[in-house]
């Protein structure tokens, strides 16, 4: 067995589930290198109505909280006392729960901040009504707004420290809210306090984990604060897993089998999405961090929790019941990406739909159940397709007749989203179609944000005075290869820019040179970037940010010439990545007159229309 899965199976015989009722006669310590206790009155609110709304049919066993790291503490007067390293927020707001409601020798907490904070916390049962009045409620028994709520506790506090200077200290001011929006919960008739003490007491339940290590407890403060120990969701739902096998009544020696079974399993799948292209496939726009246990994505699939605001919401569904315990489904999800992963065609339709973002289709979780309702493979690989074609021939709203965004004749730089989305798809064709067995590397692909270039430029950033004459000799090669015969323009433009060009010998001072790029730049905005299409997807061409912006809006043969650099260094460059229709573009694969590799003639950008034309026939909307 690997040392992983040694080490993973000590660690997981350190988890263990306590309902809160097993907690009768401890005592927790927290010591003053930890922060206080900093729970607003929503978050007592929040955990209130989980606790409260759990279980309302009667069919689940508990409700799991999140982890509570304990260090055992050597005490000859008082046993079972422990060092509170991790999870103190949670349970001291249990224990004003249970103070307020009555229950006073459940367990107890001692804070080291501050001698009175602790005497406070022990005596919190005590405020009465008649002296501090709060309400959570309106007389409708309806929630007041949060900003009333808020105004109403400062003031209440305000109110008791005149009286209580001994107690004035951020600690207390937090107890003291949670005490009162408690106290306020129960006085509503709706939240029966016998039945909500009875599910708290008997089914909510904390993984307990006490650390066995000889490290001190400030150490493992620090190790769980700076993820050394790692007590993530998906260890957390490992460790539901053991107890699970343990409690199924099974022989000692077949529970130990089970147990280093799931742990090699857990183990295998682990490396294989530690494999970056398989990793980036599945990933898709997921902002969260998986690094310590990518597993974990797995779960956030199964229990449709991807990006909850709680990134232990997944475990919670497994330790609640809401999603049940079945490796089984784990092993499935994660068969069913290694086939798409091996089928080319699936993998880039899949990786494309949720990088892209295309509705319906930019999760995981929705792909997985639309593939598990599918009659067949084939029915689903008809259905990707479908979805694919179904993105790019919508209409834009409320236009009559209809007006497709994706119409080659009207996309534009202006759309740039559509822009994008067509470009990389047009990248991930041509790949099929040249090199049918080359899976595209998604990580490589969308690990930079990309950029739209113009290929032929329309109006240089920064232009620089001295080389201005490369511009309009490129733009005038540009518009004498202009074969329109009714827009008779082009001649005249060509004569504006030869004069212009015969001009720059006198443009002698600061003040006469940046005049002059102002007269390059009015032509062009005005005269020639909307009239010849600069802005159409014939000059458009995709390159990652910072490619990009090496590059700049040079001439179109400076371009190619640093493009072309970027290919041939790519080895040793891993950051950078140049799409195959970019430098297909650049090497003017799709021109079919006379190749001139100086400058992008109108023509050049016509037949790279064509070409995407052709390559996209089946998704484009049909005129």
């Amino acid at each position: 067995m690997s040392n992983m899965v040694e080490e993973n199976k000590s660690l997981d015989n350190h988890f263990k589930q306590k309902p809160i009722q097993e907690l009768i006669g401890y005592t927790f310590v927290v010591e003053d290198y930890q922060r206080g206790y900093k729970w607003d009155f929503n978050q007592v609110l929040d955990l209130l109505n989980d606790i409260n709304d759990f279980d309302s049919n009667g069919k689940l066993d508990s409700y799991c909280l999140q982890p509570v790291a304990v260090k055992a503490l050597n005490d000859s007067k008082i046993s079972n006392k422990y060092e509170l390293v991790d999870g103190q927020q949670r349970l001291t707001t249990i224990y004003i729960i249970l103070k307020i409601c009555g229950v006073q020798d459940l367990f107890h907490i001692c804070y080291k901040t501050r001698p009175e904070s602790e005497d406070f916390l022990n005596n919190i049962h005590s405020f009465k009504d008649s002296e501090i009045s709060f309400d959570l409620y309106n007389d409708n028994y309806d929630l007041k707004n949060i900003e009333a709520i808020s105004n109403e506790l400062n003031s209440s506090w305000l109110e008791y420290v005149v009286e209580n200077v001994l107690y004035d200290n951020v600690d207390n001011y937090h107890f003291f809210q949670a005490a009162l929006v408690i106290r306020s919960y129960f006085e509503n008739s709706k939240n029966e306090k016998e039945t909500f003490l009875k599910k708290l007491k008997n089914k909510v339940k904390v993984i307990w984990y006490q650390d066995p290590t000889a490290q001190t407890a400030n150490s493992l403060f620090k190790n769980l604060n700076s993820g050394k120990i790692r007590l993530s969701a998906s260890d957390l739902i490992k460790a539901l897993f053991i107890l699970k096998l343990e409690e199924e009544n099974k022989l000692p020696a077949q529970i130990e089998f089970e147990q280093n079974k799931l742990a090699s399993e857990w183990d295998d799948i682990e490396q294989q999405l530690h494999e970056p292209k398989f990793w980036s496939f599945i990933i898709g726009n997921t902002s969260r961090n998986y690094e310590d246990s990518r597993i974990g994505y797995l779960f956030e699939v199964l229990t449709n929790t991807i990006e909850h605001k709680n990134i232990y919401e997944c475990y919670r569904r497994y330790s609640n019941g809401e999603t049940g315990l079945d490796w089984d489904s784990v092993t499935d999800l994660f068969f069913t990406l290694k086939e798409w992963y091996d089928e080319v065609i699936i993998y880039h339709r899949i990786g494309f739909l949720m990088r892209q973002k295309i509705k319906g289709w930019e999760n995981l979780k929705f792909i997985y159940d639309f593939y598990n309702n599918s009659e067949n493979k084939d029915k689903f690989e008809n259905d990707l397709e479908a979805g694919l074609k179904l993105s790019f021939n919508k209409p834009v709203k409320k236009s009559e007749p209809d007006i497709y965004l994706y119409d080659l004749d009207i996309i534009t730089y202006r759309n740039l989203a559509e822009v994008r989305n067509l470009l990389v798809l047009v990248n991930i064709l041509t790949y099929e179609r040249v090199m049918p067995d080359y899976r595209l590397d998604f990580d490589q692909f969308f690990s930079g944000k990309w950029s739209v270039e113009h290929i032929q430029p329309q109006n240089p950033k920064d232009l620089d005075f001295d080389n201005i004459g490369v511009y309009i000799k490129e733009l005038s090669f540009f518009l004498k290869n202009f074969s329109d015969e009714e827009d008779a323009s082009a001649d005249d433009i060509l004569n504006q820019l030869d004069e212009l060009l015969k001009a720059k010998v006198d443009a002698d001072t600061d003040k006469k040179k940046r005049d002059y790029v102002n007269r390059y730049n009015l032509i062009v905005n005005d005269q020639i970037t909307d009239r010849f299409k600069l802005h159409g997807i014939g000059n458009l061409a995709l390159l990652q940010s910072q490619d990009n912006s090496s590059i700049g809006n040079n001439s179109f043969k400076d371009k190619r010439e640093q493009i072309l650099n970027i290919f041939n260094a790519l080895g040793s460059n891993k950051k950078s990545f140049i799409p195959i229709s970019t430098l297909q573009v650049f090497t003017k694969f799709h021109s079919k007159d006379e190749v001139q590799l100086d400058y992008w003639s109108y023509q050049d950008a016509i037949d790279y229309k064509s070409s995407i034309a052709k390559i996209m026939n089946s998704y484009l909307p049909k005129k």
